[in-house]
């Protein structure tokens, strides 16, 4: 009987953790959903505050983001930064691993780069090639990191080829055979379709991003 009570209290103990949990964020969607300046505020205050107090709002994998503080000291480039989302890639909430990849896109730190692969490795095992996927395949491309080369190429030979983010991962690169993947991904773009205009800008850009580094070598090695 005892042990019965136990067991009762327990789980009631338990489900009234959850239910303040969820309690807490529902009522902070609340007050986005009916204060739509709320966030521009909070902005305004974190950005006069000190990284110390900001970071102290990263809490652990499992527990609520504080996304305003991770948004102004990404703006920073606060190197202490990098370790708390480099962990967030292993967190079980998918926002948060997002959030995680958006800032570790905005840092030149050579830490990132294997979890980033690893991260991305798991998504390709899971056959999960979405978002998080070619995030972490574009963060890789700016560090020209070449294991993940293979993984930008299938994308970019894919049928989704001009929205899978590939033609930046290409012009990040910087390898002349992207050029050839990029004209054939402008032969896909379909004529009067809406966002016909920003493909084709996109694609020329990086196109010739790709012929003035080559022009550059060439001329290098014509001086050589």
């Amino acid at each position: 009987m005892k042990l019965g009570k136990i067991i009762l209290w327990s789980f009631v103990a338990i489900l009234g953790v959850i239910v303040c949990f969820l309690g807490y964020v529902v009522i902070n969607s609340a007050r986005g959903f009916l204060d739509p300046m709320a966030g521009m505020r909070i902005l305004r205050e974190y950005r006069a505050s000190e990284s110390d107090s900001l970071l102290s709002k990263i809490r652990g994998i499992h527990l609520e983001l504080d996304e305003d503080a991770v948004i102004v000291l990404t703006e920073r480039k606060e190197k202490r930064l990098v370790e708390p989302m480099i962990g967030m890639l292993n967190s079980r909430f998918p926002r948060k691993r997002k959030i995680a990849l958006r800032s570790l896109a905005n840092f030149d730190d050579e830490r990132i780069v294997d979890p980033v692969m690893q991260h991305a490795e798991k998504k390709k095992q899971r056959g999960e090639m979405d978002y998080e996927y070619g995030l972490a395949l574009l963060i890789l491309s700016k560090f020209n990191y070449e294991e993940a080369w293979p993984y930008v190429l299938e994308l970019a030979q894919a049928e989704d080829a001009l929205s899978n983010g590939s033609a930046r991962m290409l012009k990040y690169f910087g390898k002349p055979e992207g050029i050839v993947l990029l004209r054939a991904m402008e032969k896909k773009i379909a004529k009067g379709t809406v966002g016909e205009t920003a493909q084709r800008r996109m694609i020329e850009e990086a196109i010739q991003h790709l012929e003035a580094i080559q022009e550059q070598k060439n001329a290098q090695t014509g001086a050589a």
